[in-house]
């Protein structure tokens, strides 16, 4: 089992006590779904020593990509933001 595994990933606040690392922002294409901005919270977050990840907010964005020729082609993204925390002994 990897690190990433072990991640709590919650929209709330835990009663355990813990540092602040940092605030992660992910996003990726609607067709990803949420269990893909959780892995992408999982691994930034295992990257940084995090034991959890709090607070996590998602949201649905409109994006766009610019083709060749500047033409402009608008898709669904989802976003997920949360606190990276790490547990105080």
């Amino acid at each position: 089992m990897n690190k990433g595994e072990l991640i709590l990933l919650t929209t709330d606040e835990i009663k355990q006590p813990y540092e602040e690392l940092s605030f992660i922002q992910v996003s990726a294409p609607a067709q990803g779904g949420h269990d893909e901005l959780n892995e992408k919270l999982k691994k930034q977050a295992a990257v940084m020593g995090a034991d959890a990840v709090i607070k996590i907010k998602y949201q649905m964005e409109t994006a766009f990509s610019i083709h060749p020729l500047f033409i402009a082609v608008a898709y669904n993204a989802i976003a997920a933001e949360g606190l990276a925390v790490r547990y105080k002994d």
